[in-house]
């Protein structure tokens, strides 16, 4: 499960419903690598390796609320 948390303060108008979006930008990463990978036994041997691969992942990199827009609420008394 993924929490994330954003404060927004709005001002409604009096008799009005507003709509609030909640956005969530991920980014996808696909990096390719080389590495040499070293490996040292027991009895003091090192052995030594190319690798390579590809490093992906999903990452959030931006949370935000926006307000969509405010209507007037159909039916509804005026503020005095």
């Amino acid at each position: 499960m993924i929490t994330d948390t954003v404060s927004l303060e709005i001002t409604a108008p009096p008799n009005h419903s507003c709509i609030v979006n909640m956005l969530r930008y991920k980014v996808k990463v696909d990096i390719p690598f080389t590495a040499l990978l070293s490996r040292t036994y027991a009895n003091g041997e090192i052995h030594t390796t190319s690798i390579t691969g590809t490093y992906d992942s999903v990452q959030v990199a931006e949370v935000r609320a926006v307000v969509d827009r405010c209507d007037p609420l159909e039916n509804s008394k005026p503020c005095p």
